[in-house]
């Protein structure tokens, strides 16, 4: 998977597949990039579906810790 931030990337041959046919060797791109410091640029801003993947998966636990946390201070 390529995306912003991330240490390591790796993705499928699909992916790669279909990455290159959008971004063909030669075409014009818009890049996007911080300004101050130029070594971070990307191709696709925003937040990914991995980030709201993670963030329900991340509140799922929360949720459950509380109800469980709950039940135990009641029934103790």
């Amino acid at each position: 998977m390529v995306a912003y931030g991330m240490k390591s990337v790796s993705a499928g041959r699909g992916f790669a597949e279909r990455f290159v046919k959008k971004y063909p060797r030669g075409k014009d791109i818009k890049v996007f990039y911080d300004p101050s410091v130029m070594s971070t640029s990307v191709l696709e801003p925003g937040l990914s579906k991995r980030s709201f993947i993670l963030f329900a998966f991340g509140m799922s636990f929360m949720i459950f810790g509380i109800c469980f946390a709950t039940v135990a201070w009641l029934f103790k």
